[in-house]
């Protein structure tokens, strides 16, 4: 009888044992991932912060400038309008961004060249109007025509392409 009583109480310490040991090492497991997660989180943080930096200074370089400074996606839609294009074309930003450049900037008889520039550059990558001065006409809010000098620079980054177009 005291051998079974002896045999039990070993049984149950090595069953604590055993638990203890899995209760520990399932403790270092959720504290390791604690940390990445916790270094993950700071990761990202930082990664915000620097964006929001970023666009910061985006923002102050673009309001202050005084050429029109105009950003286009690769289906030739505004995404973005400084002040100096709004007083220059009589738009507000918020009436131009999300509408088609050619619409509110090129007189109608010279869209069509334009129009077929643009998906030719997105398919070949060559192109004779980039990353150089060059004159051409604008219409303004009003129909007005005016002379231009302008500059389109294709803005490499992850993802879809964008131009800036500097007049």
């Amino acid at each position: 009888r005291w051998l079974e009583h002896a045999a039990w109480v070993i049984f149950e310490d090595v069953f604590l044992v055993v638990a203890c040991v899995r209760s520990m090492v399932e403790l270092r497991e959720t504290a390791d991932r604690t940390a990445a997660l916790e270094q993950e989180v700071r990761t990202r943080q930082q990664a915000e912060t620097d964006a929001r930096n970023s666009e910061a200074r985006s923002d102050a370089i673009l309001n202050v400038a005084i050429d029109c400074v105009v950003l286009m996606d690769e289906s030739g839609r505004i995404v973005r309008f400084n002040p100096a294009a709004e007083r220059t074309f009589g738009y507000t930003a918020s009436e131009a961004v999300g509408h088609q450049l050619a619409d509110l900037m090129i007189p109608a008889d010279q869209r069509g060249a334009y129009q077929d520039a643009l998906p030719r550059y997105l398919k070949t990558g060559q192109a004779t109007t980039t990353n150089r001065r060059f004159e051409l006409t604008a219409i303004r809010n009003g129909g007005d025509i005016f002379p231009v000098e302008v500059a389109i620079a294709p803005i490499s980054f992850e993802g879809a392409p964008m131009f800036a177009g500097y007049l």
